[in-house]
């Protein structure tokens, strides 16, 4: 035997209300109980793309940090996925992104990646570009971007899986040093596009 109790409202002893519905499974909490990284845009690729784009619609003063998740992401040739910054509404293709990333492979040892003065965050290093059999999955944290007068940071992970089995985490430094208002998430390496997957952005608290 079974028993199911309906209630939309939990109050503690003193009548305070500590969690409640309306009635149709949407559910608020005076807990103190929040998270950290609020889903601001998700994005499905199903079409082809060479890159999104963010703008000042998403990267507010809200958040001083934001972080980008992708999953699946499949592309149509050799290209070198990254991100890209940039104020006033357009993104920074100059030199101005410091990069070091430590490469693992299935085949390989351990391997060091740097790439000073380049045009992108890179997520593959400068070893092992992505390539069309290949799908990629991970997560970037630009951190301080809404901050004047200082350099940006990111960190990053991102996994290859398919024809090779590849692991690329480490991080990097933009010499800009304006208050971002637009990222860009994409093939900065070449003319190639995305061509599956799912990309996410939160703000984070």
């Amino acid at each position: 035997m079974s028993s199911i109790i309906r209630v939309n409202d939990i109050q503690d002893a003193g009548g305070n209300s500590i969690i409640s519905s309306n009635g149709s499974g949407t559910f608020s909490n005076n807990l103190g109980i929040t998270g950290d990284f609020v889903k601001l845009l998700q994005t499905t690729i199903s079409s082809a793309v060479n890159n999104i784009t963010y703008d000042s619609t998403y990267i507010t003063d809200t958040y001083s940090s934001y972080m980008i998740r992708w999953k699946d992401i499949g592309v149509s040739g050799n290209s070198a996925m990254g991100v890209r910054l940039g104020t006033s509404g357009s993104l920074n293709t100059g030199n101005v992104y410091n990069n070091r990333f430590i490469t693992l492979q299935d085949t390989n040892d351990l391997d060091g990646n740097a790439g000073s003065s380049s045009s992108r965050f890179s997520f593959g290093g400068y070893q092992n570009n992505h390539s069309s059999g290949n799908i990629a999955s991970g997560e970037a944290i630009l951190l301080n971007i809404r901050t004047s007068g200082v350099n940006k940071h990111i960190l990053a992970s991102n996994i290859f899986t398919g024809t090779k089995h590849i692991i690329v985490t480490g991080g990097g430094v933009c010499t800009e040093t304006g208050v971002i208002n637009i990222v860009g998430f994409g093939n900065f390496g070449g003319s190639e596009n995305m061509t599956s997957g799912t990309i996410t952005l939160y703000g984070v608290k």
